[in-house]
């Protein structure tokens, strides 16, 4: 309530579709992206069988990981792909953060760790998690510990089976 249509559309919330407005998360879960106690964006997992993408974010660049907030006070923290597997690695008792995409990870991400002793890498286990991880492996010139998953998996699977 209290905002406009127009403006919902145009940041990406509500979409057009076949003439009607519509959710553009339906049939989605919806993670919230959090700095410092400000949601600045929104990101979802599609629920329905064989999306056209497992993950829809809203318009615009993506310049936050999901939980980076966890970096402020972090000394070793696991790079996740998503906020699925990061979830699952907190659950776990692992301070993790996630990137929006298996090749997500920018370069004006790494001061975002400056103070973070202890870097671990952990994508899926695909060829998009293997080309982003190589990715992270560069951007921070071999100072990221790999963690590598059985092939065809990703964190969420791998804590949880």
């Amino acid at each position: 309530e209290g905002f406009r249509e127009d403006d919902v559309v145009e940041i990406g919330v509500l979409t057009v579709r076949q003439g009607q407005i519509k959710d553009f998360f339906e049939n989605a879960v919806i993670f919230p992206i959090i700095v410092r106690g400000q949601v600045v964006s929104l990101t979802g997992r599609m629920l329905s069988e064989n999306p056209p993408s497992k993950f829809m974010h809203l318009k615009g660049e993506i310049s936050y990981l999901f939980n980076e907030d966890a970096l402020c006070d972090a000394d070793e923290v696991i790079i996740c792909e998503g906020p699925v597997d990061t979830i699952t690695a907190v659950q776990y008792g692992y301070t993790a953060v996630g990137v929006l995409g298996a090749q997500a990870f920018k370069e004006s991400y790494l001061t975002k760790f400056k103070n973070v002793k202890g870097i671990f890498g952990c994508l899926d286990a695909d060829e998009a998690g293997r080309l982003g991880t190589k990715r992270l492996d560069q951007l921070f010139n071999g100072d990221i510990k790999i963690i590598r998953l059985p092939e065809g998996m990703d964190l969420n699977d791998f804590f949880n089976k």
